[in-house]
Order: C-alpha cells, then sequence, then structure tokens
C-alpha cells in the first residue's frame, strides 16, 4: 500500500484500527499470488503474493523498495486478506512482526508504530495488477466537514496521521456510500508480472526483476 504503497515519508496515507473485512467476507484469487514489479526513475518496487497456508484465503504480501541511486531497500511483510464490497475489490494490509521479517529494521516500522490495517482497491488482475488508493487528502476534509460519519482520531503514535477507530461494519458502509460516487483516488502502478522471478530471498526480501 503500502507504504508500504504509498511514498510514506511525506504521510499521503491513513491506517485503520480496525480490519475492514469480516471472514465470511474474504475471498481467495489465485490470479494475485506471484511476483509484481514496477519502476520509475527513482525506486524498483516489488511485490510478492505468498499463500503459506492453502487451508485459508490469508496471503502474504511481502513488499520491497530499493533505491536506484544508494541500492537502499525497505520494505515490509504484511498479512493480506482480498474482499469484494459490490464491484469493487480491496486489499486489506496489517503487518507482520517477528523474527523472521523485516519489517522490524526499516521505516515500515515506524509507520506501523500503532497496529493497524491499510487497505487498497484493486483492479482487475491479469498481466499487470493497479492499485488505487483513497486520496487522504480528500478523506481528511469530508471528515473535518463531517466528523460523525466515521470514527477517527489523529494519533500521537502516528506523529498526527489519521486513524480510523470504526468499526468493521461502520468502514464497509462508509465505503458502500462513497466509492463511485464522490471518494477521490490516487492510482499506483501498473505492476508487471514477473512469472519467472525467484521467492523471497534468505533476507525476507521479495527480488525485483532486472
Amino acid at each position: 500500500m503500502l507504504l508500504v504503497f504509498c511514498a510514506i515519508n511525506n504521510g499521503c496515507w491513513f491506517l485503520s484500527l480496525y480490519p475492514i473485512y469480516t471472514y465470511d467476507d474474504v475471498i481467495f484469487e489465485p490470479a494475485l499470488l506471484g511476483t509484481w514489479s514496477r519502476y520509475d526513475d527513482n525506486y524498483k518496487y516489488a511485490l510478492e503474493f505468498t499463500q503459506p497456508d492453502e487451508t485459508n484465503s490469508a496471503y502474504v504480501m511481502t513488499y520491497t523498495q530499493v533505491d536506484n541511486y544508494t541500492g537502499d531497500v525497505m520494505g515490509g511483510v504484511f498479512e493480506a486478506h482480498l474482499i469484494r464490497i459490490g464491484q469493487y475489490t480491496i486489499l486489506d494490509l496489517y503487518p507482520i512482526f517477528d523474527d523472521t521479517s523485516f519489517n522490524s529494521r526499516d521505516i515500515m516500522n515506524y509507520n506501523f508504530m500503532v497496529l493497524s490495517h491499510y487497505f487498497v482497491l484493486v483492479g482487475p488482475i491479469g498481466t499487470d495488477l493497479n492499485l488505487s488508493h483513497v486520496d487522504v487528502g480528500w478523506l481528511t476534509n469530508y471528515l473535518e466537514i463531517h466528523p460523525d460519519e466515521l470514527k477517527h482520531e489523529y494519533s500521537i503514535y502516528l506523529d498526527g496521521r489519521l486513524l480510523l477507530t470504526a468499526t468493521t461494519e461502520e468502514l464497509q458502509a462508509f465505503m458502500i456510500k462513497h466509492l463511485g460516487t464522490d471518494a477521490e483516488f490516487w492510482d499506483e502502478g501498473p505492476y508487471t508480472r514477473a512469472d519467472d522471478a525467484a521467492s523471497t530471498t534468505e533476507d525476507g526480501i521479495a527480488p525485483i526483476p532486472e
């Protein structure tokens, strides 16, 4: 996301205390599995989705960002759940912190000082993967005008970043109301499938194809 998907140094994302899914909502899309990559002038990015346990529909997503100039690597490991709300597909991300993940030694640790969820819209999955993020500027402005519509706070533990404290049911109702109407988004991608990529390295980092 992200981000995980967002340029995480500029405060352009928000977090949610509760997930946007219930386990009854979760779907599994095999086409999401594998490694996806994209590039820009400054960074190389990779998303690797695996399914560690075939008895449930959770993914593990490893995000990697490599600086083209310095070679510095940052990223994170997340539990990911895919759901559909109406015609929209949403990916809910929750950080995994353990001795084997590399969250604990990079900037993602700072961004998830409050264990929380982030969610992103997923476009049709084919040879490309497109992600859309709810614009935090739109959401912040909307909640300033309608503060009672969705429970939230500006967390001192996240440097004042917006933290949604609404329940799962309230989050879903809000998304259903605003998706396709007045909600504003910014798009990321496309990521391109890298079918010939190796699996995650011993260091916990998703490989980025050259």
